[in-house]
């Protein structure tokens, strides 16, 4: 038992320029201020309502309260962690430079496996090709016609129709 916790600190560690180094420490105070309002007392430790089944009403009733212990420690270690976290900056030059360096590693991996395979799958069965035959048949070109639309009763085609209803609706149509 390490003793009632008091704060905490995280430990910010630049290896590329040591003078950026910074310590954080929070006390019980700012730890408490970072707990959501409607934190659960199962996690937090606190009291929680008591519920006992009512065998009349058949549903459960809340029959006072109850202390929990909870899990106060590993809660503020995460208050504590979630804040160290959130202040790391990143750097998405790193990131686009280690997946580039990713990428071409898989495409190495893929190349190495089909050369792998190629170099164990290929040249294993000879395929005799001096028996065959040439084919000297030519192929008859077909051409079809496109023919006109056949006029309608009213004596011009159906897509003609179709325009000239548009038109007239257009000119009918107010202008807004």
């Amino acid at each position: 038992d390490r003793g009632e916790i008091v704060g905490g600190f995280y430990y910010y560690v630049f290896t590329e320029n040591p003078e950026k180094n910074k310590l954080v420490i929070f006390d019980k105070k700012a730890i408490m201020k970072r707990k959501p309002d409607k934190a659960s007392a199962e996690f937090w430790g606190g009291e929680k309502d008591k519920w006992e089944y009512n065998k009349t009403t058949k549903k459960n009733v809340k029959k006072g309260k109850e202390t929990v212990e909870g899990w106060y420690d590993e809660m503020v270690y995460k208050t504590v962690a979630r804040a160290a976290y959130g202040n790391i900056t990143i750097d998405s030059q790193k990131i686009d430079d280690d997946y580039v360096q990713l990428k071409k590693a898989e495409n190495t991996y893929f190349e190495q496996v089909i050369e792998e395979e190629i170099k164990d799958n290929a040249n294993k069965e000879i395929i005799d090709v001096s028996d065959f035959e040439e084919v000297t048949d030519q192929v008859e070109e077909v051409v079809e016609e496109v023919s006109e639309p056949e006029p309608t009763e009213s004596g011009v085609n159906e897509a003609d129709d179709i325009l000239q209803g548009m038109r007239s609706a257009k000119e009918t149509t107010p202008d807004f």
